[in-house]
């Protein structure tokens, strides 16, 4: 009888512990074009030890953009947050890092947070008792980009819009290619054409917490550096620019992801 009412208490433990988790652990995608996004029991106190994801990931060729119209995740005892909200650009917090927020209203930023490319990501995490304290409200949209856009497949071709024709003037376009933890990326261009030092394609990554630019190419041939550029880490940004005088038949590149693992 003991080992029964012994087993059963296990049970009711295991059971409080793993609803416990649950309610700590919350994780959204979201797909739509525009959207309400808040902390867990909004406009009421959010809980304590809490982290809760949002990713937004949109259509390649839209942008998104993020107003925050409250932010209440509170101070502790020794005057520093009792939660904070981080901002990434792109698809999860691996990426480039936009903002950093916490505190009361007062630190809400000014401007709209806005990505380079179709998908952002909001991580939010509680370290201590909250209190009274609600967490955050934001409102986001996506809006139309002429070019660029999040690739995450292991393989895949990035090219100006109007490949197979003249790019236009005044195009402003930026791509991010993301590859799983752990790997590499391989980008070699096929094909490259453009107004020398006036039209331009800038290739840069993020390694070890920063943004090191590799290499920028501009007129009708490949550097030996850029054929092909390897990465250390595993987001290559790419860069097009051109300005408003003479137009030619732009680039075509070609990115695989390398696994160290199938290397060996």
């Amino acid at each position: 009888m003991n080992w029964i009412i012994f087993s059963s208490i296990l049970f009711f433990i295991a059971t409080v512990e793993s609803r416990w988790l649950l309610d700590r652990i919350c994780d959204y995608t979201l797909t739509d074009s525009h959207g309400l996004i808040t902390s867990p029991n909004y406009p009421h106190s959010y809980p304590s030890s809490v982290v809760c994801t949002y990713k937004i990931i949109q259509p390649r060729e839209k942008v998104v953009s993020l107003s925050l119209s409250h932010i209440d995740l509170g101070w502790n005892d020794t005057d520093s947050c009792s939660g904070r909200l981080e901002i990434y650009d792109g698809d999860d917090d691996l990426a480039r890092r936009l903002d950093v927020l916490c505190g009361t209203d007062y630190f809400i930023p000014s401007r709209v947070i806005n990505s380079t490319t179709n998908a952002l990501f909001l991580k939010l995490e509680s370290y201590s008792s909250i209190g009274e304290n609600v967490g955050f409200q934001a409102l986001y949209k996506t809006t139309d980009l002429k070019c660029g856009g999040l690739f995450t497949e292991r393989n895949g071709t990035v090219r100006h819009p109007t490949y197979g024709t003249t790019y236009r003037n005044n195009e402003n376009c930026d791509w991010v290619i993301q590859a799983p933890p752990r790997h590499t990326i391989q980008l070699r261009f096929t094909s490259f054409y453009t107004e020398s030092t006036h039209d331009w394609v800038k290739i840069s990554e993020l390694h070890e917490g920063r943004i090191i630019d590799l290499i920028t190419i501009s007129g009708s041939s490949i550097p030996a550096a850029a054929s092909p550029v390897i990465t250390k880490g595993r987001i290559l940004y790419i860069h097009f620019r051109s300005d408003s005088s003479n137009v030619y038949t732009g680039f075509r590149a070609n990115y695989t992801f390398i696994d160290p693992l199938e290397l060996n």
